[in-house]
């Protein structure tokens, strides 16, 4: 995912190329009130893209910095664990405290001298306002290596050609092969494999999503759109936070930020917002129980991007999705569009009381222990794979969505001989209540009328007879996806959800238009040849 070259004014690029050249100095002593503001503003601009490292960057159309929050626990304090970076807006206090750093600035006495003052708050205010145009462009923190376009990203500092800022801290890695064989590759990634050797998890496939999430968390950050992740199992303690929790810490160093899942999706949209606003590249959203969705959800899973207004201000604000989502909870299960975004990983201790197993190593201090080793062992893994010529022939994920990720994540674990983690996407949609709902209603109506159109008053005639003669079967079809508060069929709702799922394939069936009949629509459902959920095909039966 490279950085687009950010446009830069022709006067502030020639005073930050002269003063990286040697060729120029950029003036450093300002006279309050007598310099023109546009020079001035041009000039300080010049003055912070100049600086290594970086200290302010340009984020969208608003300048930010990053800074290190302080370490969340007493334990972690006492072992001289650093905190996590996040990115801050800056604001007029923060720019004038930042110009007093890397400027002098006078003001003029009555008798002609010059005397020392703070930078003027217009100044300040007119450089925030200004975009940051020529500060270096931030598209993302990372507190470890990446790996990107077969490049091992292990080098500390800011990365112009990805716009990310990499601190790894105190972490050092072994050296990666420059050209690992396919058995080199496979060997280090049975090294990750042990990190999740005594999770229950319920199939192989499960096992291969678990390895897709440490995978993403590795790569996110240079991958346009991915999918979630959902930890669940039938029984509480059966160690779906220990997973969600150990993969950031092997990757980041670090727990993820944990949030409860919002109760709204208006909700969602702020909770997520804030965090990638921090520059968060790993959540979690613990204990989702029962069937869950989210238009936010489903948006930031594919957008590059998401904007939102900054609350009491006019303006807009910009930040990348990039961040690696996962979700747990006991018997959880996605609806709705997410349900197509969501890679389900179960896990089953098959005990009454899984939170009584004993795991034979201390998992989080013996990931902490040996991060370094199992961090060059997902690089030499990905290097491997980059380099080989046999990678596999990938089913596609509903045509071109999570394009990079497939090559990034699934691409290398299907070569390894792993289950593709995609097959768990088929339980997701198995169980999905929205399909299932519609699945229902589609057998029901064909089972009633066969392929004859049908206007929606007549079926709902049709559904209250039956119900009245003792079978309910259409009528509870219908309720369940037209319904109103009081149970009472909806001709109304009825309409606005065969126009909503027409043409939907599910279990070989799909709702479509007939001709009008009285200046009202008919609806039919048409069987397909194929009896599948793929492509439109097969015809009317009719």
């Amino acid at each position: 995912m490279p950085v687009m070259s950010d446009p830069i004014p022709d006067k502030i690029r020639a005073l930050v190329d002269g003063a990286q050249s040697g060729e120029a100095d950029l003036r450093r002593d300002f006279i309050a009130g007598e310099d023109n503001l546009g020079d001035l503003v041009d000039a300080c601009l010049a003055g912070f893209a100049a600086q290594q490292p970086p200290v302010l960057f340009r984020r969208g159309t608003e300048i930010v910095a990053v800074e290190r929050s302080a370490a969340a626990s007493p334990r972690a304090h006492y072992r001289g664990a650093a905190g996590s970076l996040v990115v801050r807006s800056v604001d007029v206090p923060r720019m004038m405290t930042e110009l007093a750093r890397l400027f002098t600035f006078s003001r003029r006495r009555k008798d002609g001298t010059l005397a020392p003052c703070n930078p003027p708050p217009g100044l300040a205010a007119s450089l925030l306002s200004s975009g940051g145009a020529g500060l270096p462009v931030l598209t993302g923190l990372s507190s470890h290596p990446s790996f990107a376009d077969g490049r091992v990203m292990d080098r500390p500092g800011y990365d112009a050609k990805t716009g990310l800022l990499l601190d790894f801290g105190r972490l050092r890695l072994p050296p990666i092969p420059a050209a690992p064989t396919r058995d080199d590759g496979l060997a280090a990634l049975e090294q990750v494999a042990e990190v999740v050797s005594e999770f229950p998890f319920a199939t192989e496939t499960d096992r291969a999503v678990a390895l897709a999430y440490a995978l993403t968390l590795l790569q996110r950050r240079m991958i346009d759109g991915a999918p979630y992740f959902l930890i669940t199992a039938p029984t509480p303690g059966t160690g779906k936070t220990l997973l969600a929790t150990t993969m950031p810490r092997l990757v980041q160093g670090h727990d993820p930020a944990i949030q409860a899942f919002p109760h709204d999706d208006a909700e969602m949209n702020k909770t997520l917002f804030a965090a990638l606003a921090d520059g968060q590249s790993a959540l979690l959203f613990d204990n989702v129980n029962g069937f869950f969705k989210s238009e936010t959800l489903c948006v930031s899973a594919t957008a590059a991007t998401m904007r939102q207004r900054v609350l009491g201000l006019s303006k807009t604000v910009e930040v990348s999705t990039a961040a690696t989502i996962c979700l747990t909870g006991n018997n959880s299960q996605p609806a709705a569009d997410v349900a197509e975004r969501v890679l389900l990983c179960r896990l089953d201790a098959r005990a009454e009381h899984p939170e009584n197993r004993a795991f034979s190593r201390n998992l989080f201090a013996w990931v902490e222990q040996e991060r370094p080793r199992l961090l060059a062992a997902l690089l030499t893994f990905l290097r491997a794979y980059t380099i080989a010529d046999d990678k596999p022939a990938l089913k596609p994920w509903r045509g071109t969505m999570f394009t990079e990720w497939n090559d990034a994540v699934r691409g290398p674990l299907v070569w390894a001989g792993y289950p593709d983690p995609l097959d768990a996407l088929d339980a997701t949609r198995e169980e999905d209540p929205a399909r299932v709902a519609l699945a229902n209603l589609l057998s029901t109506w064909h089972a009633e009328f066969g392929g004859h159109p049908q206007t929606v008053r007549d079926v709902l005639g049709r559904a209250i007879d039956r119900a009245a003669a003792g079978d309910f079967e259409l009528r509870d079809a219908i309720a369940e996806v037209a319904g109103d508060r009081s149970g009472e069929l909806s001709a109304i709702r009825m309409g606005k959800y065969l126009k909503t799922h027409a043409e939907r394939i599910v279990s070989g069936m799909e709702f479509r238009r007939g001709n009008l009949y009285a200046g009202s629509v008919r609806w039919l459902v048409d069987l397909q040849s194929d009896g599948g959920d793929g492509v439109n095909g097969g015809g009317s039966t009719a």
